[in-house]
């Protein structure tokens, strides 16, 4: 059955302006001008992060060995890398893209003709949203953020393919800068940020280092961190923000009223905080809309303040970092990127829940509607919510396993009791394999028993499989502990690369990678 939502059913949020505000004072970075920043107000949709019209000047005469000898030709292979996660410019605003790839070029020539590693810093993942009961699952990460973090460390996965000595990427959290304005505790802040890096860890995602409020400001950072220790010197990081980078003679009302910029900006913010501050808003008669209205002004104002202390902060630490955005920009002073793979509209996963189909592919919107949706259920990980997925007997065996969609594609089937592979249900296998390739089990028992997983695999109807897709001696992989054994029974091998379209020659049956890296 086809499944999906239409067009008015998913609030994805389009005019998302949370905790990063760097739409000030990022013009320094570059050279003095007028910037013209992005309208947020925008109702423009098209944001493809696989979309992006740059238009490369290396000569395709050149040969291999000039190409991997020249920095700046480098330079170019690897903006053309970037470039496939980038957004399209909003209608509303001048794209000074050209501009801007200038100075981002020169960046890339300087860590290459250095052998360093592409360095890129990104502003993001502050903590979830305020309103959890009607945005997000709750407080910690969850399957969204996996699968954020598994495509931006595809990013620098796939620099490093045409790049020896890599890239890394600095995402620099600014949760401290806002979340005392929004109601969100020090502890929340902390807490999100450790299982980021627990996840990180887990996952292997080595591309990805974080970054503190604390080493911005230099403040601290011998101390050793733990919650209770966050939760004392966070006040500390925060005004210590404030005092040294906050522009000099900075007043946010003046600013909204004579910048058309800051003006567009301010306004997003309130429709912004409509949304997650409307909890705090009861009609009970003890607060009346006018001044619930009043009150997120004063919010986005101080919000306004703040991101403007944070720019500086990021300019005057990471100078020489090629500086990525989660907001869409005009691209004159950093790389506006989608966070989420094959997202068409600026959404991410602490302002949403996430929701896959049969097939692999996610949605994200807003958990009230998830809830909503009778054709959905809740999944657990680890006692606490970690996704939505479309109701399907495949899920449903008669010994409870946990499906969990793998970046870029395919399900990791993993049994919740002590399973013989002997009991797995190939019929719902291969029913899941044909819809988002390929499956892996793994935690069974008796994967020692290679003639047991052929006979296994006997039962199996390839005939829409080439012989290729399948050879259980060469799919086995048996490790020491437990939890490393692993089985991958049918379909193909993904990989986060040049292709993700494959085509069976035999069968004539194509397969996309529902969620990956976005193609070249």
């Amino acid at each position: 059955m086809e499944q999906g939502f239409g067009p008015d059913i998913i609030p994805i949020e389009i005019d998302m302006f949370p905790m990063e505000s760097d739409n000030f004072l990022m013009e320094r970075e570059f050279f003095h001008m007028k910037s013209d920043l992005v309208s947020m107000e925008s109702d423009v949709v098209p944001m493809e992060s696989d979309i992006f019209p740059m238009e490369s000047t290396i000569d395709p005469q050149v040969s291999e060995r000039k190409y991997e000898n020249d920095p700046l030709l480098k330079a170019f292979e690897i903006m053309e890398i970037i470039g496939r996660y980038r957004t399209m410019v909003p209608a509303t605003a001048s794209d000074r893209t050209s501009d801007g790839n200038i100075m981002f070029l020169s960046k890339m020539w300087s860590q290459i003709r250095a052998k360093q590693p592409i360095r890129m810093i990104l502003p993001a993942f502050p903590f979830k949203s305020p309103n959890r009961g009607n945005k997000t699952l709750g407080s910690l990460p969850d399957k969204g953020e996996e699968i954020c973090l598994a495509h931006l460390n595809g990013l620098c996965a796939a620099i490093s393919d045409v790049y020896e000595y890599g890239a890394k990427l600095t995402i620099v959290s600014d949760g401290l800068v806002y979340n005392d304005i929004l109601g969100v505790s020090d502890r929340d802040v902390w807490e999100y940020g450790h299982a980021l890096r627990e996840m990180v860890a887990e996952n292997k995602y080595d591309h990805i280092e974080f970054a503190r409020l604390r080493d911005l400001v230099h403040s601290h950072e011998d101390v050793k961190l733990d919650g209770e220790t966050y939760e004392r010197l966070a006040p500390v990081f925060r005004q210590e923000l404030i005092e040294q980078h906050t522009p000099v003679g900075f007043d946010a009302a003046v600013m909204i009223k004579s910048d058309e910029n800051i003006c567009t900006t301010y306004r997003g913010y309130i429709k912004f905080l409509t949304k997650d501050l409307e909890h705090l808003y009861v009609e009970n008669g003890t607060t009346s809309r006018k001044a619930h209205k009043k009150y997120l002004g004063n919010v986005a104002k101080a919000m306004i303040t703040r991101g403007a202390a944070f720019a500086e902060a990021i300019i005057k630490n990471y100078s020489g970092y090629i500086r990525l955005s989660i907001h869409p920009s005009n691209g004159l002073t950093k790389i506006s990127i989608n966070v989420l793979p094959r997202s068409s509209k600026p959404v991410t996963p602490w302002h949403s829940a996430p929701c896959y189909t049969v097939d692999g592919r996610f949605i994200y919107g807003w958990r009230e509607v998830f809830d909503a949706n009778p054709e959905l259920e809740l999944v657990h990980k680890n006692g606490r919510p970690w996704c939505y997925r479309f109701i399907s007997e495949l899920y449903n065996w008669s010994s409870p396993v946990a499906v969990d969609p793998i970046y870029p594609c395919g399900m990791m089937i993993t049994p919740l009791n002590p399973t013989s592979i002997s009991q797995v249900e190939m019929e719902k296998v291969q029913g899941l394999a044909h819809e988002n390739s390929p499956v892996v089990l793994r935690g069974f028992t008796d994967t020692h028993d290679h003639e047991l997983i052929a006979q296994k695999a006997e039962s199996v109807d390839a005939s829409y499989l080439s012989i290729s897709d399948f050879n259980p001696e060469e799919k086995v992989e048996d490790g020491d502990s437990q939890d490393s054994k692993s089985t991958t029974l049918s379909g193909w091998l993904p990989y986060d690369g040049p292709t993700e379209i494959m085509e069976d020659q035999e069968a004539h049956h194509i397969k996309q990678c529902p969620v990956s890296s976005p193609a070249k």
